[in-house]
């Protein structure tokens, strides 16, 4: 246990000990001496109320406050919900804004510097407001003090203004709002009452005290958070549903304490709902676009058609529906992606724009462009360029409460219709038109795709010339063919291969690329035409399955492919070996003492639920100590080169100034120890000498393991960009393989 991890469990021994413990017991608890663990009580002491009583010690549980410790992983995570909440705030209370700036102080970089200049941009746009600065002050003394507050308020909509004496109980967010609550009990007569706080024209503390029931949770004061339990009269809402799946949605969740549901004769149902500030729903209603009608009050219809008329395309309102012309095209396009009509459902509760890399750089992100989508204006999506930030990493579809395909549907979809429209970064744009005119993104010659081969004995068997039945025909792919980092992982596949006496071939010159990525970026129709000429080239000959050493290719094959009415049985590599494992073991001689953290590629993790092959691989190599990242299997961070974010490192680092490799790298620092040993990356056969074939470091060695063409070179130019990375290597898995095979 290193040391920090050692005061963290000091301190929660502390913590659980309600009598307090001795050194001795801490000492034996933790195996260690106890001169080690009176320095550390004494470290500790320096930032905790840590009190001695006799020869032990407590912490004072009134005086403690935690001290939060986050790894990258955790800063990112906590950052993205930070995140999330700047960006649903019209505005950001004062209060808010200073609490931000201090959890951005426990954030690891980069998140803290990232948060930090987000909170100063937010700030920059809002005019500092003293007297609200003070109404939020006094609104939380009274609170936390327990002081009755003399507040001057004013509803929406009309001209008198209240002047009250009121208990603070509780303050809340509004459940389909952005608006703050705070509910507090009224004067001598007792009752309570939902006060907006932007609403709270004034606030000062009065003399008096007054006792909060400890009956008074949370829960039940949510009860109250749409209006009052008694003085003020609720006004009542009706909205019908008539899409089978947005009524499914509707009838499944509880969206106000109030509300009942009637259904109809002719299959729609009727949400009826009471509420104090009717105009309050007027965002979640237009949330849900054409689905959802206004029948009743007349004033709510009125600011829906007001809203109509100054915005136009709008038809989440009543009867009267202007026609959508794009955006009308583009919802029902949708339909035709597997599961695509499940984007009606969608609760805009976030998630997705919480959980992508670079949501918070997109102007439209996930939830906001489905906003648009049904707020009939998802002309402006198509106007702005940062939905090129999406990498197609797939994150928003895997935490989606509705299982929207986001990415295959919305995501991919929406880039379609950019490139017919243009607007597409030139970089993309290059690798598209080599994808075309060479059949790969990179723009090399068709006739060099196996010069990587011509050095290896046995040569490698290309099957038009070898002409004659495989077992295995060997896609190997763009970067792998290509790529100068990646030919060197493809050359220790092929080793493994030759060791293995697998009868395989590849299609040299008449290979093109899988597509898939191109597809991702928008581009269907180049993914068809690569497509058909790939299952031309399958065609020709005899196999039995095709192995690939890209993930992407591997989703191609097993889930695109078919849809063209091409299917063969396709692996990808690590599950072919590790199929073979007890043949591979014995060969395994060699250790590579290494602690080895694993990234699980997007498109063979998290999109095809392959998690267990590679590590079955890395745990079978002798000397290898496999732990795991922050975010692994299906919460793994992406490398940032899917659905065309190969060719967009400079859009994506002009947009963000930030990379995503980097951020995986850091975490990799992190698991595997990198930061306290030497080793250097693998060197081509030709230029290894005698000294680079022998052990780098006097221990285990850092290495982030990959099991994808597209990310060692992009984690090795990361890891050259972070100075605490330096010592990391980046390895294939392949490569590990044939070192411990010793070949």
């Amino acid at each position: 246990m290193g040391r920090a991890a050692r005061l963290q469990r000091i301190e929660e021994m502390l913590l659980a000990s309600g009598n307090g413990l001795t050194i001795q017991e801490i000492a034996t608890s933790l195996d260690v001496h106890r001169t080690t663990i009176w320095r550390d009580i004494t470290d500790l002491s320096m930032e905790l109320p840590i009190q001695e009583s006799g020869n032990r010690y407590r912490i004072a549980r009134d005086e403690y406050i935690s001290n939060i410790k986050l790894n990258q992983g955790e800063s990112l995570m906590l950052y993205l919900a930070l995140r999330r909440l700047m960006r649903s705030q019209v505005h950001l209370p004062p209060l808010m804004a200073q609490a931000l700036e201090k959890l951005s102080l426990a954030l690891r970089h980069p998140s803290a510097k990232q948060l930090a200049e987000s909170i100063l941009v937010l700030q920059a746009g809002q005019p500092t407001d003293r007297e609200r600065q003070k109404i939020w002050e006094v609104l939380v003394q009274g609170w936390v003090e327990r002081i009755v507050v003399r507040i001057q308020y004013q509803e929406v909509q009309r001209t008198v203004i209240e002047e009250l004496d009121i208990q603070p109980y509780q303050f809340e967010p509004a459940v389909l709002s952005n608006n703050l609550y705070l509910i507090g009990k009224v004067g001598p007569s007792g009752f309570l009452r939902t006060f907006n706080i932007d609403h709270i024209l004034k606030a000062t503390l009065t003399t008096a005290r007054f006792t909060r029931p400890e009956q008074a949770v949370i829960e039940s004061m949510l009860r109250h958070l749409w209006g009052i339990q008694s003085g003020q009269g609720l006004t009542q809402v009706r909205l019908r549903f008539q899409d089978p799946d947005v009524i499914d949605r509707i009838q499944r969740t509880v969206w106000l304490p109030s509300q009942r549901m009637d259904e109809n004769a002719d299959g729609s149902i009727d949400l009826v709902v009471e509420v104090a500030d009717v105009f309050e729903l007027v965002p979640w209603i237009r949330g849900w676009g054409p689905d959802c009608e206004v029948l009743e009050p007349i004033e709510l219809q009125a600011q829906i058609h007001d809203v109509q008329a100054n915005h136009g395309g709008l038809t989440m309102t009543t009867k009267e529906q202007k026609a959508l012309s794009f955006s009308d095209e583009f919802y029902t396009s949708l339909d035709e992606v597997f599961d695509g009509e499940r984007i009606k459902v969608c609760l805009q509760c976030s998630s997705c724009s919480g959980i992508c890399p670079f949501g918070y750089i997109m102007e439209y992100h996930p939830r906001k462009m489905i906003a648009a989508l049904r707020a009939g204006v998802f002309d402006a999506v198509m106007e702005d360029e940062t939905v090129w930030m999406c990498v197609s990493c797939y994150a928003c579809t895997q935490v989606c409460p509705a299982n929207i395909p986001i990415t295959a549907a919305l995501m991919t979809r929406t880039k379609e219709e950019l490139l017919l429209a243009g607007n597409v970064p030139s970089e993309l744009q290059e690798a598209l038109e080599n994808s075309q005119r060479y059949g790969n993104p990179l723009g090399e010659s068709p006739r060099k795709r196996a010069d990587w081969t011509n050095e290896i004995k046995p040569e490698i068997p290309i099957l038009a010339k070898a002409k004659e039945p495989v077992d295995v025909l060997w896609f190997v792919g763009d970067y792998p063919s290509y790529h100068p980092r990646t030919i060197t992982s493809t050359k220790a596949f092929a080793k493994i291969l030759q060791a293995l006496d697998i009868s395989f071939g590849i299609l040299g010159p008449e290979e093109q690329s899988d597509g898939d990525s191109q597809r991702l970026a928008g581009e269907k129709g180049l993914f068809e035409v690569l497509a058909e000429n790939n299952g031309k080239a399958f065609a020709k000959y005899e196999f039995k399955q095709i192995v690939t050493t890209d993930p992407h290719a591997y989703n191609a094959f097993l889930n695109e492919y078919p849809k063209l009415g091409i299917t063969y049985p396709v692996q990808h590599y690590t599950q072919f070996l590790a199929d073979r494992l007890e043949q591979l073991k014995p060969m395994l001689k060699k250790k590579v003492e290494a602690t080895i953290t694993f990234h699980d590629p997007c498109y063979l993790g998290r999109v095809n639920e392959v998690y267990d092959p590679p590590r079955a691989l890395l745990e079978a190599i002798p000397g290898v100590e496999l732990v795991e990242m922050t975010h692994s299997r299906e919460n793994s961070l992406c490398c940032g080169g899917g659905g065309g974010g190969m060719w967009l490192d400079g859009f994506q680092w002009e947009k963000a100034h930030a990379r995503l490799s980097e951020w995986r790298v850091r975490e990799a620092v992190s698991a595997s120890g990198a930061d306290q040993y030497v080793m250097h990356p693998p060197i081509p056969e030709k230029k290894k000498g005698k000294k680079d074939t022998e052990a780098r470091s006097n221990g285990k060695v850092g290495i982030l393991a990959v099991a994808c063409p597209y990310e060692a070179p992009r984690f090795e130019d990361a890891v050259k960009m972070i100075e605490e990375a330096s010592k990391l290597v980046v390895r294939d898995i392949a490569e590990l393989l044939v070192e411990s095979m010793g070949i």
